[in-house]
């Protein structure tokens, strides 16, 4: 077992590092001019420091025709970029051959920067180097280096992966160019401090050998007609991850601290990488293998389907049984005439309480699911209306929910499918954005607390978006009691309530019943 703690270190470091760290005064300088000039044209969002390029007016101003130009993907940045990094004194000039305007901005500008900024800004980088390059150059990133490689299927680079460290990078705090590989990554953003620095050069680095994993992935969804363009990347930032999180239990790997899966392009990957995918990164399961199992469960999965049409009934006391009767014998009758009548996945809520419920895609995909029974199944069908109609009460509705992977709590290893028992919680939030925001924080440190407990339950959560716009989670394997005490273990009682008071405040009001699966009343 690994220890990835940063500072504490077993091994000597490899006569051959894997990454350089470069630290040039005049790249700082560049970026942070780029990073000022989007900023002002609104194409940036406001990053640490920015207060200290205040009184460069001039050279921000020169960089105003570069702003909308992206350090990554345009051409002309990347090639400038490398040129300017390949002089790190200030004293020393900048090629001939870099352009003109950005030549002349940044000369002009480095004398105040030198004596003003530049000495804060490289006691943060040293720091922030000094923090990190042990790690990644040590025994710890010599064995995550090799254990990558062989999910890469690719030799890690015999030389240095070059490292440049800067007050700023771009939004995303790190960022890759290729031929060559260089990693540039910020020293001052807040999610690259500590282990997960280490995770992002890794992470950064991995771009350059991930094309193997990536071919793998689209000839997958090709053969099998899914569309998942950006896919690799995802999977990328989960396999980093896990490779972390396998050497150290309690790190929480980038992906699930940052709430990268919180995007809504994203989220239906959220199951996949934990059923599909994780059993590759433990060497269970081939690349080729799970590459067509993530691409099938893309195409099959009803996680991934947007929709759940929902329909409610409530059984009068005393009628339960005459209402699953009535249901299993329809099942039987339509069974033998080989029909099936799709009403979806049923589950038991309470005592009193059926839903069921269909995934689908659009809304307009229901209709085409359903057909009407063969007219032999008349007579079963009206019986079966009568006996399971008559024995309902208010509230008797249909729905309409959206998924909200979000939300979800799916932990390493366990399937990731809705189907199961436990308790359903339904909860309606206070109106308006603030209970929005205060209950997803509170959310995001209640399933860190499970991540890091490996909580063996599942939460799968929904929107009631036509109906009672309510959240609905649901609790899978476990009961709302044990879902706190799990918490209490892993964070403490103080930390856990300060959670629960959070959630509290931006719920208005919450019922917890119990919740079964019945798979004897289903016809998905």
């Amino acid at each position: 077992m690994l220890s990835l703690v940063c500072g504490a270190f077993l091994g000597a470091a490899s006569p051959a590092p894997l990454f350089a760290f470069h630290n040039s005064a005049w790249l700082n300088l560049h970026l942070a001019l780029h990073h000022r000039a989007r900023l002002e044209e609104g194409l940036d969002k406001p990053q640490p420091g920015d207060s200290d390029m205040d009184g460069f007016k001039a050279a921000v101003t020169a960089y105003r025709p570069y702003a909308e130009r992206d350090s990554l993907s345009d051409e002309g940045m990347r090639q400038a970029a490398n040129a300017i990094a390949s002089v790190d004194d200030p004293k020393v000039e900048l090629p001939k051959d870099l352009e003109a305007p950005l030549r002349g901005a940044l000369t002009a500008a480095m004398p105040e920067y030198a004596a003003k900024v530049w000495p804060k800004q490289l006691a943060a980088n040293q720091k922030w180097i000094a923090s990190v390059e042990p790690f990644v150059n040590g025994a710890q990133g010599k064995a995550i280096a090799q254990k990558l490689a062989v999910l890469y299927h690719e030799a890690w680079p015999q030389t240095p992966v070059r490292v440049d460290v800067a007050g700023h990078a771009n939004w995303t705090g790190a960022f890759t160019t290729l031929q060559p590989t260089r990693v540039t990554v910020s020293s001052a953003d807040p999610r690259n401090q500590g282990t997960a620095g280490a995770e992002v050069v890794f992470h950064e680095a991995s771009h350059a050998l991930f094309d193997r994993v990536r071919d793998a992935l689209a000839q997958a969804c090709a053969i099998t007609g899914t569309r998942a363009e950006d896919a690799w990347h995802v999977f990328l930032f989960f396999t980093v991850g896990e490779v972390f999180r396998e050497a150290q239990p309690n790190y929480v790997p980038y992906l699930y601290a940052q709430h990268l899966l919180d995007a809504p392009s994203w989220q239906p990957y959220s199951a996949i990488l934990t059923q599909d995918w994780l059993p590759y990164v433990r060497g269970q399961r081939s690349l080729t293998d799970a590459s067509l199992t993530v691409a099938a469960h893309l195409v099959k999965g009803d996680m991934a389907r947007r929709y759940r049409v929902v329909h409610v009934d409530t059984v009068k006391k005393g009628m339960i049984d005459q209402f699953q009767k009535a249901r299993i014998d329809w099942l039987k009758s339509a069974a033998a005439a080989s029909y099936l009548d799709r009403r979806g996945v049923f589950f038991q809520i309470g005592a009193d309480r059926f839903i069921s419920f269909t995934a689908v895609d659009m809304l307009a995909d229901l209709d085409r699911r359903l057909s009407p029974p063969p007219p032999s199944l008349a007579g079963a069908m009206e019986l079966y209306d009568l006996l399971s109609d008559s024995s309902l009460v208010p509230p008797h509705a249909n729905e309409v929910w959206t998924r909200e992977g979000g939300l979800d709590y799916i932990p390493a290893g366990e399937a990731p499918d809705e189907l199961g028992s436990g308790v359903v919680v339904f909860e309606q939030l206070h109106p308006g954005p603030d209970a929005d925001s205060a209950y997803e924080q509170a959310w995001r440190d209640l399933r860190n607390a499970l991540i890091a407990a490996h909580a063996p339950m599942r939460r799968i959560t929904f929107y009631s978006l036509y109906g009672t716009g309510k959240l609905v989670s649901f609790w899978l394997g476990t009961d709302a009691p044990k879902v706190r005490a799990t918490v209490e273990t892993a964070i403490g009682k103080a930390s856990a309530k300060k959670i629960y008071d959070q959630l509290a405040k931006a719920i208005a009001n919450t019922e917890t019943l119990p919740l079964t699966h019945r798979a004897d009343l289903s016809s998905p």
